[in-house]
């Protein structure tokens, strides 16, 4: 099966758990960065709609009011059937550079 990702990156500031862009649509994350608020802050992404999906990524900030960058490279981590973050800590925020599949 081919998926058509002819849709060009873009990036979405997160606060909360929730669907990556559309949920249930074919995610290709391309790096992210994980700002922890009053303490450490986690990301998890996983495949699917939820967190019962296969965990496929997860960065971490282990300081407080500080931000660390993941740079996944060229080939990005592919989501199938969506891409759902599980944030923790303090008032965290991520920022995720993706593509969607067209589908």
């Amino acid at each position: 099966m081919s998926v058509d990702f002819h849709s060009p990156a873009t990036s979405a500031v997160l606060t909360a758990d929730g669907a990556v862009g559309t949920s249930g649509r074919d995610t290709i994350v391309w790096g992210l960065v994980v700002g922890a608020g009053a303490d450490a802050a986690t990301a998890s992404l996983y495949a699917g709609t939820s967190t019962g999906g296969t965990l496929q990524l997860v960065g971490k900030c282990v300081t407080a009011n500080d931000s660390v960058s993941v740079d996944i490279g060229a080939r990005g981590v592919y989501f199938s059937g969506g891409c759902y973050l599980d944030l923790t800590g303090t008032t965290p925020d991520i920022t995720v550079v993706y593509s969607q599949s067209n589908e």
